[in-house]
């Protein structure tokens, strides 16, 4: 469009020279629009046409002025040396005309999915593909994210039209509709795939004028068939066979000896529709379809003897893998027999069904399992479940081995210490009992819930800890144990704290004084002289402390047959004006050394042996040793030591030959130790040994009588001699002799004798 302006210029007189003279003429033009353009242009009298201006270019689309304005500006000047010159404003309007054709935004080939139900949304540019479901009036098409919008670049702001400009397939008026105002495009009919996969359509937007101007861009619309119909399982049979313990991968087959295959038909699929692929799933896991739809062995030592189940009758379900968010499945739980709804949950994303519920044994549960697809589409399926008794063979599992708990020795009765946790592999009740450590009755525990409480009253000065052997225990009986350290804290945690309790040193047993036996210590959360901790003993004790150091030191002697421990408590104070104290438990042990001697407690001991007997166990003498490591050896010191021996760790004194009574009747042996040398009392014992007498000497005739001869009428009674005998043995009865006739032949019917005298009548 071009704006042809008229000029008209005056040319005035003016002062000039004889010889003739040309005068040039210049004009300055001003467009006034939100951005100044100026021009300036030469004329001369002879010519006066100026360059044509076009609106469209001078303007932007956020000017609002609907005029341009051109300011000029003529100015007449003489030619020559001291030219002479006169300015003249002009003002042009320029007006727009439709020159421009309407534009129409690039639209790349797209795909519009169309939803059910009608709404009034604009058409709207995007390249997601979003195909219309077959068979399935959508109504109007919801295309985002751009609208369709043509834009004309002239001011007058003519209507814009839209329409459908051409289509292909030719059928494309029958389904689908644009609105000429608003650009909409709606689906007015139902469309198959049988009539079409996919339209192209040309949209054209032109202006309402008299040179009808217009744009046109390309929409495509794609078809996608609709999942009416589920897949559809076509077996070769239904009953097979396979031999038992075959291996993995086995192939069924039927009674003709063929393997047994499973094929999809789709009511929904045409032949020239692309085949989707499917998933089978087994109500067993024995077996399996592999990627050919071919049924084999899925698991080893497959038997058919009892108890296994011999034969296998299971269902297959074939599921389509759609595309997009109709590929995505939902599990849920639609119904549970038996009043088990809150005993089981489901994963909504991979079908795991768990227990949330407590089960017991022998218990049977139908879960009606359904899945449902983002179209709506949904199946379900029955799992049925028989719970068994499972054997008890795990016991609890604490969460913790050992359970660091404090406090406070102002904590009022029944408030809580801490809860502890042990949790059954098997699901089983767990019930807490305190096994040990709980002598003074200070805690209790819940036996459902692990909950330990205070029951009376705590004294942090008396017993600052305690170690509690906690117990779980499930219905079977398995259990198991943790430990509970509970460390009673004073009420005012600023408080000396010892560290390293408890204190236990060792040291040997000896005489001497301020020996070294330990270090303890303790720390103070305050600050300044608040945090000195200086340390104190009682004055009763047999040690010191150093007040600074907390050295432990002997302030007498030690003797381990005296006190073989010492325990004590130290005191740690701070220095501050109201100090605060903390205690701890010293235990010194006493280690024995060999520093004393075995005495007899027993100075003498009576025995009596008889004569003649040897290897005769007189007596034992008994000799203690103080020390832990007794050593006693025992001796005779004094005495015959040819007649008498002595065990030398025994005691055990014995003969070493028979005792002869006629030759001594008593003996007196000396017995002591080689470990003690000493001459006080106790340090030997006396051993007094009466020897007993034995009738161990026959009796001697003093003399041998001579031959008698007796007249034959001796008269009965007369005394025929006189016989003497003595016995050597020491003691009566032993040594009293009697006499009596013996020998054969007939002297014993003439002859006598007096058994006490020895007279013979």
């Amino acid at each position: 469009m071009f704006v042809f302006v008229c000029l008209l210029i005056f040319v005035t007189p003016g002062i000039h020279s004889e010889s003739s003279t040309t005068e040039e003429f210049s004009t300055t033009e001003e467009i006034s629009t939100s951005e100044e353009i100026s021009t300036t242009e030469t004329v001369t009298p002879e010519s006066t046409t100026l360059e044509l201006l076009d609106y469209d270019s001078t303007t932007f689309e956020s000017t609002t002025v609907e005029d341009v304005m051109v300011l000029i500006s003529v100015v007449a000047r003489e030619v020559g040396g001291n030219a002479a010159s006169s300015p003249l404003p002009l003002t042009v309007v320029l007006n727009d005309v439709n020159d421009n054709t309407p534009q129409l935004p690039m639209i790349p080939p797209i795909t519009v999915q169309a939803g059910e139900g009608k709404r009034d949304v604009n058409l709207l540019l995007t390249t997601k593909n979003f195909p219309v479901s077959s068979g399935i009036l959508a109504g109007v098409l919801n295309i985002n994210p751009v609208k369709i919008r043509a834009v004309d670049r002239d001011s007058i702001g003519s209507v814009i039209e839209y329409s459908f400009l051409s289509g292909m397939p030719s059928t494309y008026k029958d389904y689908f509709e644009i609105n000429p105002q608003t650009a909409v495009v709606k689906q007015i009919r139902p469309v198959d795939t049988s009539i079409a996969k996919k339209f192209e359509l040309i949209v054209k937007a032109e202006e309402k004028s008299e040179s009808k101007r217009f744009a046109t861009a390309k929409l495509i619309i794609t078809v996608k068939p609709v999942d009416s119909h589920p897949p559809e399982i076509v077996p070769t049979a239904i009953e097979g066979m396979v031999n038992e313990n075959a291996p993995l991968g086995t192939k069924v087959l039927d009674k003709d000896g063929k393997p047994i295959v499973l094929k999809v038909t789709d009511a929904d699929l045409r032949d020239d529709d692309p085949k989707p692929s499917y998933t089978f799933e087994l109500t067993t896991s024995y077996f399996k379809i592999i990627s050919d739809g071919t049924l084999v062995v899925n698991e080893e030592n497959l038997d058919r003897d009892p108890p296994s189940p011999g034969k296998f009758r299971f269902q297959v379900t074939a599921t389509d893998k759609d595309l997009g968010e109709n590929a995505e499945i939902t599990y849920s739980i639609y119904h549970v027999s038996n009043n088990g709804r809150q005993k089981f949950k489901i994963d909504p994303h991979t079908g795991v069904i768990e227990a949330s519920g407590k089960l017991n044994a022998d218990e049977q549960y139908s879960i009606t399992v359904q899945a449902t697809d983002k179209g709506g589409k949904s199946s379900q399926t029955i799992v049925e479940i028989t719970v068994i008794p499972g054997p008890n063979t795990r016991s609890p599992v604490f969460t913790q081995s050992v359970y660091e708990v404090q406090v406070s020795e102002g904590a009022s009765i029944n408030s809580t210490v801490g809860t502890i946790m042990a949790i059954d592999p098997e699901n089983d009740p767990v019930t807490y009992s305190i096994v040990s450590g709980n002598d003074l009755w200070q805690f209790a525990i819940g036996d459902k819930t692990g909950v330990i409480t205070v029951i009376r009253k705590l004294d942090r000065e008396e017993l600052t800890r305690y170690q509690l052997l906690v117990k779980a225990e499930d219905t079977g009986g398995l259990s198991s144990t943790a430990t509970v350290n509970i460390r009673v804290t004073d009420i005012n945690d600023k408080n000396p704290e010892f560290i390293k309790e408890p204190y236990e040193f060792r040291i040997i047993e000896s005489n001497e004084v301020n020996r070294f036996v330990g270090k303890v210590e303790a720390v103070d959360a305050d600050e300044g002289q608040n945090a000195e901790v200086y340390y104190s003993l009682p004055d009763d004790v047999r040690f010191i402390i150093e007040e600074t150091t907390g050295i432990v030191r002997t302030k007498a002697p030690l003797d381990f047959e005296t006190e073989k421990e010492y325990r004590f408590v130290v005191t740690a104070k701070d220095r501050a004006p109201d100090p605060r104290i903390a205690t701890a438990t010293v235990t010194v042990e006493v280690v024995d050394i060999d520093d004393e001697v075995p005495t007899f407690h027993l100075l003498s001991y009576d025995s009596t042996v008889p004569e003649n007997v040897p290897d005769y166990m007189v007596t034992q003498v008994k000799a203690e040793d103080p020390d832990t490591n007794q050593k006693i050896t025992y001796v005779i010191k004094q005495g015959p030591t040819d007649l008498f021996q002595i065990d030398s760790k025994t005691g055990v004194i014995r003969t070493t030959r028979g005792l002869d009574y006629e030759r001594e009747t008593q003996y007196i042996l000396i017995v002591g130790t080689l470990e003690n040398s000493d001459t006080m009392p106790g340090a030997t014992t006396k051993v007094i040994v009466n020897v007993e007498d034995r009738n161990d000497i026959p009796p001697v005739f003093t003399m041998v009588p001579k031959p008698i001869t007796l007249d034959d009428d001796a008269p009965i009674g007369k005394t025929v001699t006189t016989l003497l005998a003595t016995d050597s043995d020491g003691t009566p009865p032993g040594n009293k002799v009697r006499y009596e006739l013996v020998g054969k032949g007939k002297a014993s019917r003439f002859f006598q004798i007096d058994p006490n005298r020895g007279i013979i009548q």
